[in-house]
């Protein structure tokens, strides 16, 4: 298909197309906002942005005690300065099964693999590395406007609370159906088997942005505003859904270690 594909290697072909696609990209907007200028992003009726929320959301996304080892948050695979996506990537064996060919396929690094106790174990492809995913992590840019996420769409419009099991979103979900993806994903962010009601535990307990240093102005003032209250307290008889996490404040408590995850040969 690409006329270069027979004379340079997978990686270095990999680098070429991000640039053309990027530039073509950046013409496609150059040339978009010639004609018109998009609206602010939609809001789901079921979950109108306030402050309280974007404050949340971003101390959130660059979080790395989302993940079970507290070494990957969101905005480790989606980088401002990469366009929103992923500068790193690790060349996959392909349909063939051969690394190093023509068919070969790249992804974003994620956690060590880690068994349902959070001990690290062997990969049978990375061993003690960490893993590598399927796809290269996709640009965040525009995502609000989007009716479906993940390179398949498999993040739909509709959000479905993955504690309650209900729909919590009927339309314009699909922010929230593709966020709670990754920190239950035993390759991007989790241990096996690990399932919201644990992450929010986590989440109660931790204090934000404790492993974060250069915290921009917004943040320290939001984490200064009430150091005591719980960024996912649940009211005295309410279990808490990831949907609802965001409408609590920010929580400072007692800091994790560095990685509470131990290793298994």
């Amino acid at each position: 298909m690409w006329a270069f594909q027979w004379f340079v290697s997978p990686a270095a072909r990999w680098a070429i197309s991000r640039k053309i696609l990027f530039a073509a990209v950046a013409v496609g907007v150059t040339a978009t906002a010639a004609r018109a200028q998009l609206g602010p992003p939609p809001q789901p009726a079921e979950n109108p942005v306030t402050p309280a929320k974007v404050a949340l959301g971003k101390a959130l996304f660059w979080d790395e005690q989302l993940s079970s080892d507290n070494t990957v948050a969101c905005g480790t695979c989606h980088r401002p300065a990469r366009g929103g996506a992923d500068a790193r990537f690790v060349a996959l064996p392909g349909p063939d099964g051969i690394a190093g060919t023509s068919d070969d396929m790249f992804g974003s690094p994620g956690v060590i693999r880690a068994d349902a106790k959070n001990a690290y174990e062997p990969d049978p492809q990375h061993a003690f590395a960490p893993q590598v995913t399927g796809r290269n992590s996709p640009s965040f840019l525009h995502a609000a406007w989007a009716d479906s996420l993940f390179w398949d769409g498999r993040a739909g419009t509709t959000f479905v609370d993955p504690q309650s099991g209900a729909v919590s979103i009927a339309t314009g979900g699909a922010l929230e159906s593709q966020v709670v993806g990754p920190p239950v994903s035993s390759v991007e962010m989790a241990h096996a088997g690990r399932a919201w009601n644990e992450i929010v535990a986590k989440i109660e307990q931790s204090r934000p942005l404790v492993l974060a240093t250069a915290l921009p102005p917004d943040l320290v003032a939001a984490l200064a505003a009430d150091p005591t209250a719980s960024t996912a307290r649940p009211a005295a008889s309410n279990s808490l859904s990831p949907i609802r996490a965001a409408t609590r404040p920010i929580h400072a408590a007692t800091p994790p270690a560095a990685s509470p995850a131990t290793v298994r040969s």
